[in-house]
Protein backbone atom coordinates (compact mmCIF):
# COMPACT_ATOMS: atom_id res chain seq x y z
CA UNK A 1 0.00 0.00 0.00
CA UNK A 2 2.67 2.55 0.83
CA UNK A 3 4.82 1.18 -2.12
CA UNK A 4 1.60 2.52 -4.39
CA UNK A 5 1.21 6.00 -2.66
CA UNK A 6 4.80 6.97 -3.25
CA UNK A 7 4.74 5.53 -6.82
CA UNK A 8 1.78 8.01 -7.29
CA UNK A 9 3.33 10.61 -4.87
CA UNK A 10 6.37 10.28 -7.62
CA UNK A 11 4.08 10.21 -10.69
CA UNK A 12 2.21 13.30 -9.62
CA UNK A 13 5.44 15.38 -8.43
CA UNK A 14 7.40 14.57 -11.74
CA UNK A 15 3.91 15.49 -13.75
CA UNK A 16 3.62 18.49 -11.86
CA UNK A 17 7.11 19.46 -12.38
CA UNK A 18 6.80 19.08 -16.41
CA UNK A 19 3.41 21.95 -16.32
CA UNK A 20 5.52 24.07 -14.02
CA UNK A 21 9.04 23.71 -16.63
CA UNK A 22 6.51 24.53 -19.55
CA UNK A 23 4.91 27.13 -17.96
CA UNK A 24 8.86 28.65 -17.21
CA UNK A 25 9.29 28.18 -20.95
CA UNK A 26 6.55 30.16 -22.47
CA UNK A 27 6.81 32.80 -20.15
CA UNK A 28 10.10 32.97 -21.33
CA UNK A 29 9.17 32.93 -24.69
CA UNK A 30 6.25 35.46 -24.41
CA UNK A 31 8.84 37.96 -22.73
CA UNK A 32 11.43 37.76 -25.58
CA UNK A 33 8.79 37.61 -28.39
CA UNK A 34 7.70 41.77 -26.52
CA UNK A 35 11.31 42.74 -26.15
CA UNK A 36 12.05 42.13 -29.76
CA UNK A 37 15.15 39.85 -28.83
CA UNK A 38 14.70 37.02 -31.75
CA UNK A 39 13.36 36.19 -34.82
CA UNK A 40 10.52 34.05 -33.15
CA UNK A 41 8.12 36.20 -33.35
CA UNK A 42 8.15 36.52 -37.40
CA UNK A 43 6.16 34.00 -39.76
CA UNK A 44 7.02 31.96 -42.89
CA UNK A 45 5.43 32.84 -46.01
CA UNK A 46 6.85 30.63 -48.86
CA UNK A 47 7.40 31.68 -52.25
CA UNK A 48 4.67 30.96 -54.40
CA UNK A 49 1.87 31.35 -51.77
CA UNK A 50 -1.32 32.99 -52.75
CA UNK A 51 -2.34 36.06 -51.17
CA UNK A 52 -5.70 36.25 -49.28
CA UNK A 53 -8.66 37.36 -51.88
CA UNK A 54 -8.76 40.75 -49.72
CA UNK A 55 -5.67 41.69 -49.84
CA UNK A 56 -5.37 41.08 -53.35
CA UNK A 57 -8.50 43.29 -53.75
CA UNK A 58 -6.73 46.15 -52.01
CA UNK A 59 -3.99 46.28 -54.10
CA UNK A 60 -3.92 48.94 -57.36
CA UNK A 61 -2.67 46.43 -59.91
CA UNK A 62 -2.63 42.64 -58.59
CA UNK A 63 -1.05 41.64 -61.74
CA UNK A 64 1.96 43.85 -61.22
CA UNK A 65 5.07 43.30 -59.14
CA UNK A 66 4.46 45.24 -56.07
CA UNK A 67 5.99 45.38 -52.27
CA UNK A 68 3.55 44.81 -49.73
CA UNK A 69 5.39 45.97 -45.77
CA UNK A 70 3.34 44.99 -42.99
CA UNK A 71 4.54 47.27 -39.92
CA UNK A 72 3.49 48.93 -36.93
CA UNK A 73 3.35 52.04 -35.36
CA UNK A 74 5.63 51.74 -32.41
CA UNK A 75 8.32 49.32 -33.85
CA UNK A 76 11.87 51.20 -34.83
CA UNK A 77 12.76 48.98 -37.31
CA UNK A 78 9.66 49.62 -39.49
CA UNK A 79 10.36 53.46 -39.05
CA UNK A 80 14.02 52.50 -40.35
CA UNK A 81 12.72 50.07 -43.43
CA UNK A 82 9.58 53.08 -44.21
CA UNK A 83 12.33 55.65 -44.97
CA UNK A 84 13.87 52.92 -47.32
CA UNK A 85 10.82 51.79 -49.27
CA UNK A 86 10.77 55.06 -51.60
CA UNK A 87 13.53 53.67 -53.27
CA UNK A 88 11.65 50.43 -54.50
CA UNK A 89 11.06 50.81 -58.16
CA UNK A 90 7.62 49.15 -57.63
CA UNK A 91 4.46 50.34 -56.32
CA UNK A 92 4.00 49.90 -51.88
CA UNK A 93 1.63 48.75 -50.34
CA UNK A 94 1.16 49.34 -46.54
CA UNK A 95 -0.53 47.00 -43.94
CA UNK A 96 -0.49 48.68 -40.68
CA UNK A 97 -0.33 45.96 -37.81
CA UNK A 98 -2.16 46.78 -34.37
CA UNK A 99 -2.65 50.51 -33.50
CA UNK A 100 -2.50 52.92 -36.22
CA UNK A 101 -1.39 56.67 -34.19
CA UNK A 102 -0.03 58.28 -37.46
CA UNK A 103 3.35 57.65 -36.64
CA UNK A 104 4.38 55.75 -39.35
CA UNK A 105 2.43 56.74 -42.34
CA UNK A 106 4.91 59.94 -41.88
CA UNK A 107 7.83 57.50 -42.61
CA UNK A 108 6.49 56.03 -45.33
CA UNK A 109 6.23 57.87 -48.93
CA UNK A 110 3.34 59.76 -50.26
CA UNK A 111 2.75 57.01 -53.05
CA UNK A 112 2.15 54.32 -50.49
CA UNK A 113 -0.67 52.63 -50.87
CA UNK A 114 -2.63 52.17 -47.07
CA UNK A 115 -4.64 48.55 -46.45
CA UNK A 116 -7.61 48.61 -44.48
CA UNK A 117 -7.29 47.85 -41.06
CA UNK A 118 -9.84 45.39 -41.05
CA UNK A 119 -8.36 43.43 -44.27
CA UNK A 120 -4.33 44.07 -42.61
CA UNK A 121 -5.77 42.27 -39.65
CA UNK A 122 -7.47 39.05 -41.32
CA UNK A 123 -4.27 39.00 -43.01
CA UNK A 124 -2.48 38.51 -39.95
CA UNK A 125 -4.11 36.18 -38.96
CA UNK A 126 -4.46 34.56 -41.52
CA UNK A 127 -0.98 34.03 -41.98
CA UNK A 128 0.00 34.36 -38.22
CA UNK A 129 1.66 37.38 -38.29
CA UNK A 130 2.95 38.31 -34.87
CA UNK A 131 5.88 40.64 -35.78
CA UNK A 132 6.99 43.16 -38.12
CA UNK A 133 8.35 44.53 -39.91
CA UNK A 134 7.68 41.73 -42.88
CA UNK A 135 8.03 42.73 -46.53
CA UNK A 136 6.60 40.47 -48.98
CA UNK A 137 7.27 41.55 -52.82
CA UNK A 138 4.13 39.89 -54.98
CA UNK A 139 3.25 39.51 -58.70
CA UNK A 140 0.24 37.91 -60.12
CA UNK A 141 -1.47 37.62 -56.78
CA UNK A 142 1.42 35.24 -55.38
CA UNK A 143 4.45 35.53 -53.42
CA UNK A 144 7.64 36.22 -55.09
CA UNK A 145 9.71 36.73 -52.51
CA UNK A 146 9.44 37.81 -48.31
CA UNK A 147 11.86 39.09 -45.58
CA UNK A 148 11.38 39.69 -42.06
CA UNK A 149 12.81 41.83 -38.98
CA UNK A 150 16.55 42.11 -38.94
CA UNK A 151 16.63 41.62 -42.73
CA UNK A 152 15.12 44.92 -43.73
CA UNK A 153 16.96 47.10 -41.26
CA UNK A 154 19.23 48.74 -43.58
CA UNK A 155 19.70 49.83 -46.88
CA UNK A 156 22.48 47.37 -47.83
CA UNK A 157 20.11 44.44 -46.54
CA UNK A 158 17.19 45.32 -48.19
CA UNK A 159 19.33 46.28 -51.64
CA UNK A 160 20.43 42.17 -51.32
CA UNK A 161 17.01 41.15 -50.52
CA UNK A 162 15.92 43.16 -53.60
CA UNK A 163 18.71 41.92 -56.50
CA UNK A 164 17.50 38.33 -54.91
CA UNK A 165 13.76 39.30 -55.11
CA UNK A 166 14.39 40.66 -58.79
CA UNK A 167 16.28 37.34 -59.96
CA UNK A 168 13.05 35.57 -58.48
CA UNK A 169 10.57 37.98 -60.47
CA UNK A 170 12.76 37.44 -63.77
CA UNK A 171 12.51 33.59 -63.36
CA UNK A 172 8.90 33.36 -62.51
CA UNK A 173 7.86 35.52 -65.42
CA UNK A 174 9.81 33.40 -68.12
Amino acid sequence: MITIVLVLLTVTCALLTVVFLGTLRGIAELRLRLSGRTDASHTFIDAGTALPASLLQALPDPEAATLIAFVSDGCDACKELATLLPTVPVPVVAGILGHDGGDIRSHLGDDTVFVEAAITADVAREWSINGSPLIILQASGRVVGSAYGVSTRTADELQLWWQDAQQLLKERTK
